[in-house]
């Protein structure tokens, strides 16, 4: 493009009988002010950001961050990367960067929340920069011209809106923020091996680096979460609406357009059969719904996310979303015509205002995978939504930047251009204001889940949450009303049961703790942490050989499980005087995790033992 640049100027210097020197100081001085006006706005995306999360930082671990990070031996040491990569499913660059943040700051949850917001900044750029390409290259007339201004104002949503605050503020979310910043890398370094502005498909020979890492990116971003696998989509799409309804090619021009898809997909092929290979399975091993529901419930979700988009209320880290299991549910139908209607309006819109088309496909492609195709418990999650909600404020911006346009030169233009750009200020206002107040409820687990009960209060799962949280801060008598809350709305919640057990245990109630981890087996035999919790009580009840079958289940559940080996130990050497038996269950308590819990006492009865010839 600067060649170019530079061809135009030495052209118009051999017309006009202009010095080269003064061509060269006309483009050093494009250069800078090309340079300063990004850096401006690079600036002002960073600010803005910082001042609306400034006060996520206070935000500790939730819910699932304890078994991802706090509980999750494997990033403990960042030179051990085959175990991160091994013990961590399919994300092992997710779990790297955790591994990264413990290197350097440990359990401190400031550096995670700081990588998260310079992942989420990096984010707003790499918007900012997608949407100018697009509007100064392919965008019709002038908006040309203003392709900065088109760009800035979905950026800046982008950045604000209340409902990233889940994927920013909840640390297992940057699973969604750092995927999406592989995404976006790949997606532009793609658009620019293009030649601007021109109908050629194939890749600029000058351009091959930037192919190359747009492929490398989509390799990281898939291996961050599975969700980067509608970027070959996204890829073709981009094709079609800025360079394909230009000049349609040839069958020769589109046999040149499909190699270059090619690296994509065999990446994304590879990774399904290696996915399938190794879990037997290409979507979730864990959950299954039926592939219709799936559909029915996707859609209903999709328009659920448009309705935060423009009213973000009633946000809930657990929000109260059921999956749909017919088509007559007027929720459905509902879903239907309103997506109908959206799509319609872009295929008939996509010639005149081709980002406006390309954002609508772009929130639809990219919401597939959570939300028809691979079966999740949660039907809803606001993070889920961080990818596609850059197509949708693409949109929108196409859509203001459109309207400009069209007013533009018409007698009471200032007029309506002063009101526009009051009422898109007052919006960004809004949207600051509830992600500054968002943010305060994740703060804590108890206010994040009192939120989230009073969003939902008929879901078990929410009261099951802030009991826990209750337990976890010793108010035990608070933990055991919301679990019989969460009890009686499902009775069959084996977590509650188990939790509610716990609690009673921490109150000296042990019998009562029996009955709640018998309850808790008697739906789940396979539970086994109840069957390590109840041996210890019925080891406090002097009920030894009731004891040791429980521990001796738990081992058959998970042979690796070291407290279990280590409370078999103190069975046998305590109780029963069976030193032999009591001396392997150390060793192998020991030998599986050297910080079990009492490790020093462990060490020095394996040394008396040993020396007693035991």
């Amino acid at each position: 493009m600067i060649d170019k640049i530079i061809d135009k100027e030495i052209k118009f210097m051999k017309i006009s009988g202009e010095k080269e020197g003064i061509v060269l100081r006309r483009y050093y001085i494009y250069l800078v002010k090309r340079f300063e006006s990004y850096l401006l706005v690079i600036s002002l995306i960073a600010v803005i950001a910082l001042l609306v999360y400034q006060n996520s930082f206070g935000a500790g671990f939730q819910f699932d961050d304890f078994k991802a990070i706090v509980d999750n031996a494997s990033i403990r040491d960042i030179k051990n990367l085959p175990l991160i990569f091994s013990s961590n499913g399919t994300r092992p660059i997710l779990f790297l960067s955790f591994a990264l943040n413990y290197h350097f700051g440990g359990a401190s949850t400031w550096g995670y929340h700081l990588v998260n917001l310079l992942l989420h900044i990096l984010n707003g750029v790499l918007v900012y920069l997608i949407i100018v390409v697009l509007s100064k290259t392919y965008s019709p007339n002038s908006l040309n011209r203003r392709a900065n201004v088109v760009a800035i104002f979905p950026t800046v949503f982008f950045l604000v809106h209340p409902i990233q605050t889940e994927a920013v503020t909840y640390v297992i979310s940057r699973s969604s923020v750092l995927c999406t910043t592989f995404y976006l890398l790949s997606l532009y370094l793609f658009i620019r091996t293009r030649e601007n502005g021109k109908p050629a498909l194939s890749i600029n020979p000058g351009r091959t680096g930037n192919f190359i890492f747009s492929i490398i990116f989509f390799l990281l971003a898939l291996f961050t979460k599975e969700t980067a696998a509608t970027l070959p989509i996204i890829i073709i799409l981009y094709d079609y609406v800025f360079i394909l309804r230009r000049k349609p090619e040839n069958i020769k021009g589109m046999f040149r357009l499909g190699l270059n898809y090619i690296p994509f997909w065999i990446i994304l092929l590879s990774l399904l059969i290696l996915r399938y290979s190794t879990l037997g399975a290409l979507g979730n091993t864990e959950f299954s719904r039926s592939m219709y529901s799936n559909i029915l419930s996707g859609l209903h979700v999709m328009v659920g996310y448009l309705n935060l988009f423009f009213f973000p209320h009633n946000q809930s880290a657990d929000p109260d979303f059921s999956a749909s299991t017919s088509l007559r549910e007027p929720e459905v139908i509902f879903s239907i015509l309103i997506i109908a209607v959206i799509i319609i309006v872009a295929l008939r819109l996509y010639k005149k205002i081709p980002l406006f088309s390309f954002g609508i496909f772009w929130y639809f492609i990219a919401l597939l995978p959570t939300s028809s195709i691979i079966s999740l418990q949660d039907v809803m999650a606001e993070h889920r939504a961080y990818l596609p909600s850059i197509g949708f404020f693409m949109s929108i911006g196409a859509l203001i930047a459109k309207f400009s346009e069209d007013m533009a030169g018409k007698q009471y233009f200032r007029f309506y251009a002063s009101r526009l750009i009051g009422a898109l200020i007052l919006v960004f206002m809004i949207f600051s204001v509830g992600t500054i107040k968002r943010n305060l409820v994740w703060i804590g687990n108890i206010n994040l889940w009192k939120d989230a009960t009073k969003k939902a209060p008929l879901k078990d799962r929410v009261h099951a949450n802030l009991g826990l949280s209750y337990e976890q801060r010793g108010l035990l008598d608070e933990a055991i009303i919301e679990y019989n809350r969460c009890l009686k709305i499902n009775p069959v919640n084996v977590e509650a049961i188990f939790d509610l057990g716990n609690t009673y245990h921490k109150k000296g109630w042990i019998d009562k703790a029996i009955e709640q981890y018998r309850k808790s087996i008697s739906l789940d035999p396979k539970h086994t942490k109840s069957h390590f919790n109840l041996g210890i009580m019925l080891y406090k009840q002097d009920l030894n050989y009731e004891a040791i079958e429980e521990f001796e289940e738990t081992l058959r559940l998970n042979p690796n499980y070291a407290d279990a080996h280590s409370n078999l130990g103190v069975v046998y050497y305590n109780n029963l005087k069976d030193n032999k038996r009591a001396l392997f269950h150390f060793r192998r308590a020991l030998k599986l995790n050297p910080n079990v819990e009492q490790a020093a006492s462990i060490v020095q009865i394996i040394s008396l033992l040993e020396k007693s010839g035991n």
